[in-house]
């Protein structure tokens, strides 16, 4: 049975830091599968963030709600989960209210132009994206909490979910033909035949196709990504970060490993750049909302 769900996060870092979203406050407007307010404590003047979804189950409930808090975290820059706990989420039985905003600020319109990117991918899209964030978001935790190696790797599985999807679903076609080709222009040259896919010449094909595989290189990859994505300025940043998770795999039982945090922003901001470029295009900066800390 469908019910109401809630959540009330405190808007504190792990070092007991405001986080700042400026938004519209005390309103409940619509993000992805729920609506969140933000809104602050009279009293104390602590800021708090309410996000409500509907869900046949509280587990269902708690995957929305996360989803939400990890694409404001991605948009931010900054945890939202920090010191709180998805385990406190409510049950209530008053409708969720979407408000009207009539005076809403840039970053509430840069919010919803990327909700209405990612609400424009099909659904296999959405769901690569969702991942990426969320390792995005879990990138920014482990971050904070200065596990610099742990958050690199976080940080490149959120480049990795994009680039894989983008390869596949951009070059995979091309890679098949020019193996074709090369079987073509053999078969041409050699005996005065087209390759018609078919007895030993398969066997053949199916070598070549196994053999040139090594030669598609989780950098070369990201390189094709980076190019189609228009972003080819980040090439040598790029080449910098596979480098480095290279290392990180070779010496993964030894202490060699020495990243700080120049090398985790490194990795953060490359994977920032490719998300958003996949949402939307020459527009990404649209994807980075204003906040503050203090």
């Amino acid at each position: 049975m469908l019910a109401n769900y809630g959540i009330t996060l405190e808007l504190l870092d792990i070092n007991d830091d405001s986080i700042i979203l400026k938004l519209t406050k005390n309103t409940f407007f619509k993000v992805l599968n729920g609506a969140i307010n933000y809104n602050w404590e009279p009293q104390s003047g602590d800021l708090f963030l309410e996000i409500n979804v509907y869900g046949e189950s509280e587990d269902e409930a708690e995957n929305k709600i996360f989803d939400i808090i990890n694409f404001l975290s991605f948009l931010y820059g900054y945890d939202l989960l920090a010191i709180n706990n998805l385990k406190d989420i409510y049950e209530f039985s008053t409708p969720i209210e979407i408000e009207h905003v009539t005076n809403s600020n840039r970053n509430f319109q840069k919010l919803k132009i990327v909700e209405a990117a990612f609400n424009d991918l099909k659904n296999e899209d959405q769901k690569k994206v969702t991942n990426s964030i969320k390792y995005f978001a879990r990138g920014i935790r482990l971050t904070d909490l200065e596990l610099y190696e742990e958050a690199y790797l976080t940080f490149y599985k959120a480049i990795e979910l994009i680039v894989n999807h983008l390869y596949t679903k951009v070059y995979a076609h091309q890679f098949e033909q020019e193996i074709e080709n090369i079987m073509n222009i053999f078969l041409k040259n050699t005996f005065n035949e087209s390759y018609q896919g078919k007895n030993n010449d398969v066997e053949i094909y199916k070598s070549i196709h196994k053999s040139l595989l090594g030669a598609v290189t989780a950098r070369r990859k990201l390189i094709k990504v980076i190019s189609h994505l228009d972003i080819s300025e980040l090439e040598k940043e790029a080449g910098k970060v596979v480098q480095k998770r290279n290392k990180i795999a070779a010496h993964a039982n030894t202490k060699n490993n020495v990243l700080d945090i120049n090398d985790v922003m490194q990795c953060g901001h490359l994977a920032s750049r490719i998300i958003s470029g996949y949402l939307l295009g020459k527009k990404y900066n649209q994807a980075f909302l204003n906040g503050e800390k203090k």
